[in-house]
């Protein structure tokens, strides 16, 4: 995401202070990242009006043979947000999409897979870095296990399901 803003609600994350304007609040633009696109994306909630970003990480899809199936519908569900598609190389893409649009910050949403932390960190290097909590879809009893959607709707159906009988 890419916009102007004033946001005490954006603490840098690694990084003592964000470079500032001459007034002292801190212009920052906001790329979206890796919160998955979904209009629930605490980013793109935000930041309504900025540009933003969806990466697919070419690596990660190949490394993990991930189904046509499945990239057609994070696709699908990409289509429907206000926002450019990448693929490649995630830190890479955003960088050139941040430097494209002359931001001198990231803001994205919390990282759902530990991997995602390693991307963070790298950008974060190179600019300053907010992130920003989203409420989860579903509150579990224990940490979700990401590798496979079906083993993961095993544990969250009956969960959701009781949120509508209660």
């Amino acid at each position: 995401l890419l916009s102007a803003h004033q946001c005490e609600r954006c603490p840098p994350a690694g990084r003592a202070k964000a470079r500032g304007n001459a007034d002292g609040s801190h212009q920052s633009d906001c790329l979206g990242s890796r919160g998955g696109p979904g209009p629930a994306n605490p980013a793109l909630q935000d930041h309504p009006k900025a540009a933003a970003l969806f990466v697919f990480d070419q690596a990660w899809i190949e490394a993990q043979n991930i189904s046509r199936k499945r990239l057609g519908f994070l696709y699908e569900c990409a289509l429907e947000l206000p926002l450019t598609l990448r693929k490649g190389d995630v830190v890479q893409e955003v960088l050139a999409f941040a430097q494209r649009h002359g931001a001198d910050g990231v803001v994205t949403s919390a990282p759902v897979a530990p991997r995602l932390n390693r991307f963070a960190t790298r950008i974060n290097r190179e600019l300053p870095l907010w992130i920003l909590d989203g409420d989860p879809f579903v509150e579990l009893p224990r940490t979700p296990r990401l590798g496979r959607f079906s083993r993961y709707w095993r544990e969250a159906e009956p969960v959701v399901w009781e949120s509508f009988r209660g």
